[in-house]
């Protein structure tokens, strides 16, 4: 009997060894699979294609906690909140930007980025730190009458602020953007400050950031719109226009980046008051 006990529990150990292993390698194939994602120039075939990969790497996190599985989906969710649902669908695209959150911070929470740990961060931190910032700016973006989410608001400056610290230039010095778009946010009397705002925008603008146009969009749609300055955000918009796009990793976003700039020239009047 005892002999029967012990064959079947190293059966059992063998099968979810054999699990672990088969949602690891998949997990392998997935986040190499992002890059082909980032490359990819047709982004309406990017937008069918994407809920299959999400429901995939959910049905998997729910075998196996896996650290790149819980990044992918934070990557997957709120990216796609961002490129297609945010200008269209508020309500959907807040859900896909929670569950972004939410799965980013299961990751912080296994690596223990958390605020109740002291430990010092380091730069391998800055890439799930950054995603659960990009979530929850997106998330804040849209729901600006909405108190409980705005609530996060400090969580945004507090975070862009630690990956400013290990690793600034990350993601096409997207960071620099999040920040200047937090500053930019809000009038200054209720705690904007448009000179840092500008100035993280132009370092965001600079060096590996100059060729990617999700920095020169949130330039134009938050610092140029709230300080009604007209001009820069004419100069922003067209260069986001003529812009000449390469087969890289920012394909998808600046492709992106382009569809959305027109749709924010087109309420340009809207935006701008009249002199």
């Amino acid at each position: 009997m005892t002999k029967k006990i012990i064959l079947i529990s190293l059966f059992i150990l063998s099968s979810c060894s054999i699990e672990k292993i088969a949602i690891k390698k998949t997990s392998n194939i997935i986040d190499q699979g992002m890059t082909s994602i980032f490359k990819e120039e047709d982004i309406q075939y990017v937008k069918e294609a994407m809920p299959a990969n999400l429901e995939l790497i959910e049905i998997l996190i729910a075998n196996h906690k896996d650290d790149k599985l819980l990044l992918n989906a934070a990557i997957g969710f709120c990216g796609y909140a961002w490129a297609y649902l945010e200008d269209y669908d508020n309500q959907r695209a807040s859900y896909f930007y929670q569950k972004g959150i939410a799965y980013s911070n299961m990751l912080m929470e296994k690596k223990k980025i958390t605020d109740s740990d002291n430990s010092p961060l380091k730069k391998e931190d800055a890439k799930v730190l950054f995603w659960n910032t990009f979530c929850k700016s997106g998330l804040v973006n849209i729901n600006r009458d909405k108190p409980e989410i705005l609530a996060s608001l400090s969580e945004i400056e507090e975070q862009s602020l630690k990956i400013s610290k290990i690793e600034p230039n990350y993601f096409y010095n997207s960071n620099y953007t999040l920040l200047a778009s937090y500053y930019a946010s809000k009038p200054e009397m209720l705690g904007g400050n448009f000179k840092k705002s500008k100035e993280l925008f132009e370092k965001a603008i600079t060096e590996n950031g100059k060729d990617f146009l999700l920095n020169y969009l949130m330039y134009a749609k938050t610092y140029a719109v709230m300080t009604q300055n007209k001009k820069l955000f004419d100069e922003l918009i067209e260069k986001i226009e003529n812009f000449e796009i390469q087969k890289d990793e920012k394909t998808f976003f600046n492709k992106i980046a382009i569809e959305k700039s027109r749709r924010l020239k087109e309420k340009e009047n809207e935006l701008f008051e009249e002199n």
